[in-house]
Order: C-alpha cells, then sequence, then structure tokens
C-alpha cells in the first residue's frame, strides 16, 4: 500500500526482478554496505535519482562490439547469473519489448556463454528491444579461449539487428550509477557511443 525504494545490485538482483514482476519500479545502485567507501559518483547518482524528478541519463564510449541502433522499452535486469538463476521461478524475468541491461563479475568466459546460451535458450533474447551491458569486472579468460572478451562472448548471442550498448557506468565496478528498473527508457548506439536515458 505503502512502497518503498527498494535500491541496490549484484544478489540484489534477485530482489528486483521480483519487485518488477509485481508491477513497482526499483532503483539498480549502489547500496548502504559501500556508503562508508569513497564512491561519491555513486551515492550522488542514486541521491539525484531519489530527489530530482528529472531525466536521467547514463552514457558509454564506442565499443567495437556495439550493434547500432535505438530502442525503446521499459528497463529490466541486473546481475547475469542472477537473472539465470531466476528461470523457472516467481522471479523469472520478462524480456519481451524490454531493455535489457546486464553487468557481471568474477566469472569465467565460458561461465558466461553458458548463462547467455541459457537465455537464448529460455526465450529472454528473442524479443528484446534493446540491449545494454555495464561492467564486466574481474573476467577470466580460464583454460579454454573464446578469442574474446567476454563482451565478445555476450555479443555472439545477441542478434546484430538488435541495439546493444557495451561499457555503461553500472554494475560491481566504480562508477555504479543509479538506473530504474521498470521505467520506460531509451537506448541509443551509434559511432559517437551509447546513451540511456530514463
Amino acid at each position: 500500500s505503502h512502497p518503498k525504494w527498494i535500491c541496490g545490485f549484484s544478489d540484489v538482483t534477485a530482489l528486483l526482478n521480483h519487485i518488477n514482476s509485481l508491477g513497482f519500479v526499483c532503483v539498480h545502485s549502489t547500496m548502504p554496505q559501500l556508503f562508508k567507501v569513497d564512491r561519491g559518483a555513486d551515492m550522488n547518482s542514486l541521491r539525484d535519482f531519489l530527489t530530482n524528478n528529472k531525466r536521467h541519463n547514463l552514457s558509454a564510449n564506442p565499443n567495437h562490439q556495439n550493434h547500432m541502433g535505438k530502442a525503446q522499452g521499459i528497463l529490466t535486469g541486473g546481475n547475469l547469473s542472477l537473472i539465470v538463476h531466476g528461470i523457472g521461478t516467481p522471479s523469472e524475468i520478462d524480456t519481451d519489448g524490454k531493455i535489457l541491461c546486464l553487468e557481471e563479475v568474477d566469472e569465467y568466459h565460458y561461465q558466461v556463454d553458458r548463462m547467455m546460451i541459457q537465455l537464448k535458450r529460455a526465450g529472454k533474447l528473442k524479443n528484446l528491444a534493446g540491449l545494454a551491458v555495464g561492467h564486466l569486472t574481474k573476467m577470466k579468460e580460464g583454460d579454454l579461449s573464446f578469442g574474446t572478451d567476454a563482451a565478445g562472448v555476450i555479443a555472439s548471442h545477441i542478434d546484430e539487428k538488435i541495439p546493444t550498448g557495451f561499457g555503461f557506468p553500472f554494475g560491481h565496478d566504480t562508477p555504479n550509477l543509479a538506473i530504474a528498473f521498470g521505467l520506460k527508457g531509451y537506448l541509443s548506439v551509434d559511432p559517437e557511443g551509447s546513451k540511456i536515458s530514463f
């Protein structure tokens, strides 16, 4: 009856996805555990979202893995492994017609490949409006070489017709800027870089 903002990232993805499934907006952002760390940009971004009723923007530099184009749709997503673990549960993510936001930390490339295949087989990549990829932090090659980085592994599973931008400032690194899941967003990817507005 009186919903409060739920804000966080990483394992909090499980909560964000479930809250979205109930029709509420929530925030992928820094969280109190990290307030003691000097991450001023992260805290300022969360404060700005919570206190300023205006359009917010995130931008990323050009990336050779990007797929050019424009998209609009409800923003959703979070940590890749938590999204995959939610498939088949009441918290399963709905990606149809939406802009999916992904980030990941400390995973081998073959595990990223496995998770992307699971998303694809579950139909989560088929009807995407767009894809925005944030920090891919401390990713590891492992014994099995894919001949590319983690971004390349992800890009290999996305249809080139789907606008896709890599390098957005959210996830397990700083800056981890606030992005609202459940609000309508606009994604633009061109040779100058990528931008999300919401």
